[in-house]
């Protein structure tokens, strides 16, 4: 899958140590934190809503329990963060890059998720209901637990990343494959019809006949 990368300069201003007091300008001023270097900050339980981030690089930043609802992230890379338990509902990504790092229990739902690369991520337990994936490659990551539902996808790729127990109902995954995936006892409709056109190897087709109430010998 080609996916276009995040565009960034060479060198990147740091964003220093006041880094809630810069946030909080930002929202009141109405600007955009532009071609900043953001490392090690650790925060707790704040409101980062309605920040748009371009040209940014995350570094070992720790947000927990934080809200980043209707942030914009365009050209953006986040190395080795967590955001466990943070609310990004009706987020924008374009562009982004997320390497490492955990995101447990987040809630991405209604967000935006447009040439975007996971990877070797932490997304268990995550919330996904209604997201739109528009060129996402998705590789080397746990996705176990995650609540996939409803979300629109397209030209989507993902890559020995574990779905034990991810609930994909009313999402369809016509022409996704997941042969070097774990899909393990996961949650669809009564009519399958999210299963129509997936793409499976046979292991996997066993596991799937059990959501038929069938037993293959």
């Amino acid at each position: 899958m080609r996916l276009n990368p995040p565009c960034l300069p060479e060198m990147l201003e740091s964003l220093g140590t006041d880094f809630k007091n810069q946030m909080m300008r930002a929202k009141e001023e109405e600007t955009d934190i532009l071609e900043k270097s953001i490392a090690d900050v650790w925060e707790e339980e704040e409101d980062f809503s309605r920040i748009s981030f371009a040209k940014v690089v995350f570094k070992n930043c720790h947000f927990m329990n934080c809200l980043f609802e209707r942030t914009s992230f365009l050209d953006v890379i986040f190395l080795n963060c967590d955001f466990s338990n943070s609310n990004f509902t009706d987020a924008y990504f374009h562009r982004c890059r997320i390497i490492g790092g955990k995101w447990m229990g987040v809630n991405l739902h209604h967000s935006v998720l447009k040439h975007t690369e996971i990877t070797d991520g932490n997304f268990k337990l995550s919330n996904l209901d209604s997201c739109r994936f528009d060129h996402v490659s998705i590789c080397e990551t746990s996705m176990e637990h995650g609540n996939i539902t409803a979300c629109k996808m397209k030209d989507i790729q993902v890559l020995r990343t574990d779905f034990t127990l991810a609930s994909f109902f009313k999402t369809p995954l016509k022409g996704i494959d997941f042969t070097e995936c774990t899909i393990d006892r996961i949650t669809v409709s009564e009519e399958l019809s999210e299963l129509k056109g997936v793409i499976i190897n046979p292991y996997q087709a066993v596991e799937l006949a059990k959501l038929l109430g069938v037993i293959i010998k």
